[in-house]
């Protein structure tokens, strides 16, 4: 018996995972503690009228740990992803 078969090779590239989180502060709730400031002052800063606003993207694993803590600890909620 002399079977033929019709092999299709498929080969998958894959690129690198783009992992990134852009975070956003709701300025009605944000009391200006300053503690997200504290967790991630590359994506955090506090201005004149007391409020946290957004400077960055968390865009790496540690960054990335931190938003999500910030996130976790807000003591009013005011940011989210």
């Amino acid at each position: 018996m002399n079977l033929l078969f019709d092999v299709k090779i498929i080969i998958r590239t894959t690129l690198p995972e783009v992992l990134y989180m852009t975070p956003r502060v709701d300025e009605t709730r944000c009391i200006g503690c300053g503690l997200c400031v504290q967790l991630c002052p590359d994506l955090f800063m506090v201005d004149p009228r007391q409020i946290a606003i957004v400077t960055g993207v968390a865009d790496s694993p540690e960054s990335i740990e931190r938003l999500e803590a910030a996130v976790d600890y807000c003591p009013v909620q005011a940011i989210s992803l």
